[in-house]
């Protein structure tokens, strides 16, 4: 009598939808048997994109402003989520996890820089750091909407749909002042003025007066503003 098992190969799975989870990808796009090395591929797709997100938004804040292409990372998020809790076909539920990836890695990148560069130096270590409660509280949002909602494509709608609630705040902020002196924007009201009553300006008493603005708008609630903006930002795109 032979001692050695004998196996065989997985052919089917059936899946229960009475436990804690109803639905899941696994389930969905049955990632099982000889499909079930994919499984993971989805967080994958999404880190990489989480890590191209952040160098690739943080060029364009660069170029374009900051408070311009969070606009963007948060369109970028909301639509990926929407459109993967959708998705019929695998690689296409990839391809909207990686979409999703690039526009939270954009967003964090330039919610960091937006908020640093509204805060005064002497305050700038602890509003970085505490602009990262964004993010847990959104973890902690998540965890308790899961608690009610065992369907991962519902649980990807909802997430889509707290992203693009996070738009209007973001439209009362304005850009961030010390880009638009780095981008040599700031001057053009300066222009505009001076040309209008055909008069000069001393170069250095601009510069002074967009100093004094400057630190005025530090000093200011506009601080305060782009603070709990942000994070409120962070918490709905997490």
């Amino acid at each position: 009598m032979s001692s050695v098992l004998k196996t065989f190969e997985c052919q089917s799975f059936q899946f229960s939808t009475t436990g804690a989870l109803q639905e899941t990808a696994v389930s969905r796009f049955g990632l099982v048997c000889q499909r079930a090395w994919m499984s993971n591929l989805a967080t994958t797709f999404f880190f990489i994109g989480f890590l191209f997100g952040c160098s690739l938004y943080g060029a364009l804040a660069d170029r374009f402003g900051r408070l311009r292409m969070m606009l963007i990372a948060l369109c970028n998020m909301s639509v990926g989520a929407i459109a993967a809790s959708q998705a019929p076909f695998l690689w296409l539920y990839w391809c909207f996890q990686l979409l999703i990836g690039i526009g939270i890695g954009g967003f964090m990148s330039c919610t960091f820089s937006y908020a640093l560069e509204n805060t005064d130096p002497a305050h700038r270590s602890i509003s970085g750091f505490n602009l990262h409660n964004g993010w847990t509280v959104g973890i902690f949002l998540g965890t308790f909407i899961a608690y009610f909602e065992r369907r991962y494509s519902r649980l990807l709608l909802y997430k889509g749909l707290c992203a693009a609630a996070a738009l209007p705040p973001l439209l009362i902020l304005s850009e961030s002042p010390r880009w638009l002196v780095s981008a040599r924007r700031s001057n053009r009201p300066t222009q505009c003025s001076t040309e209008s009553q055909g008069s000069t300006v001393d170069p250095w008493v601009a510069t002074l007066s967009l100093a004094r603005l400057l630190v005025d708008a530090l000093r200011s609630g506009l601080l305060r503003q782009a603070y709990w903006t942000c994070s409120g930002g962070r918490a709905c795109g997490e």
